[in-house]
């Protein structure tokens, strides 16, 4: 256990700021003790204050059953919760001596699935993530937000593109249109825009793309923790995989380019190849959930309007499903994302 203490300024600090959200969460649910959940509250900031190493970001649920008959299963600790995640189970249930009477889980932590099982339960949940953020709901509400390591601050700022990690496709989209669409400070990935040459160095050009996925999956993922180049299922490894917090939960994303980079050259015949390391690695897996080739295209822009998909956004990305007759399999998804050679104010 982590030998972080809370000064008496903070725990004054915690007193203070308890006692609005204990009133609110008594509105929502009256079969709650206030003083019981006033309690409970203060001792669950502290608990996060004090264990804050060895949570790390994990991210999880409290349960609060305060008139059940559930008897007490184990202490509360940060061992208790990181067993707990390591099963799978994402939801610990308490009692109001703050001990634990049940585990259970939740398929996705997004904000609307929490605020819906809140509600379907009629129950109080404490929403922890990033080790020490927590969000209150009471009957599908949300009450309070909270940082237990600044109780009186304001609410975390949220991330105007943060995405779920079951959501990877929408952050791969937004990753798109915000950093590689037209180059630039984000991915200065031209060398020669007039004939469409992409640079080769001093990163090759698929690390180049690789590299720059990666570190914006990492930073607008919640929930998961995003590897690049893992050796594990082949000798060649893995662009990025993307591990989901609590779930036995995999994705990974093979990274492609088609175009020239004056060296060399690739035309359709690159996807298909990737659709077939993309077939691999579901058959050497089998926890991979799904696998996704992304292609970035410097080709002209007959060339990649020529290319049959499934979905499309007019000259920025289609979705595919099959190239040079070899399918994509089952639990695999394909984008190809046109690079636009000329600058955004060029455009519109």
């Amino acid at each position: 256990m982590s030998s972080f203490r809370s000064s008496p300024l903070i725990l004054e600090a915690i007193n203070n700021v308890c006692k609005v959200p204990a009133t609110r969460i008594v509105g929502e649910i009256p079969g709650i003790n206030h003083h019981q959940i006033d309690t409970l509250l203060k001792q669950v900031l502290v608990f996060l204050r004090e264990n804050v190493n060895d949570l790390g970001d994990r991210e999880l649920l409290l349960k609060v059953e305060f008139n059940s008959a559930k008897k007490e299963i184990q202490k509360m600790s940060s061992e208790a919760i990181l067993e707990a995640l390591k099963v799978g189970e994402n939801i610990l249930e308490i009692d109001h001596n703050f001990v634990i009477v049940g585990l259970d889980k939740l398929s996705v932590l997004s904000l609307s699935d929490i605020s819906f099982f809140s509600q379907e339960n009629n129950c109080c949940l404490f929403h922890v993530y990033n080790g020490v953020e927590l969000v209150i709901y009471a009957n599908g509400r949300t009450i309070i937000e909270l940082n237990a390591l600044a109780p009186a601050t304001s609410p975390m700022a949220h991330k105007k593109y943060a995405r779920s990690a079951h959501n990877y496709e929408l952050a791969l989209k937004d990753h798109y249109k915000n950093r590689i669409r037209f180059g630039g400070a984000f991915s200065d990935h031209w060398e020669d825009r007039k004939t469409r040459k992409l640079r080769s160095f001093p990163k090759k050009t698929e690390k180049m793309f690789h590299d720059n996925l990666q570190n914006y999956l990492d930073e607008n993922l919640d929930g998961a923790v995003v590897y690049g180049n893992v050796k594990k299922i082949t000798d060649d490894a893995t662009d990025i995989e993307i591990r989901v917090y609590g779930q036995e939960v995999l994705y990974i994303i093979e990274v492609k380019w088609l175009g020239s980079n004056g060296a060399t050259s690739y035309s359709e015949t690159r996807l298909s190849d990737g659709i077939s390391q993309v077939e691999q690695y579901l058959q050497r897996d089998p926890v991979v959930k799904e696998v996704c080739l992304v292609a970035y295209d410097a080709r002209n822009l007959a060339q990649f309007n020529g290319l049959m998909s499934v979905d499309e956004m007019k000259d920025q990305w289609k979705e595919i499903t099959e190239c040079k007759g070899k399918s994509l399999p089952v639990r695999s998804k394909g984008y190809v994302f046109y690079l636009e050679s000329k600058f955004a104010s060029d455009k519109f």
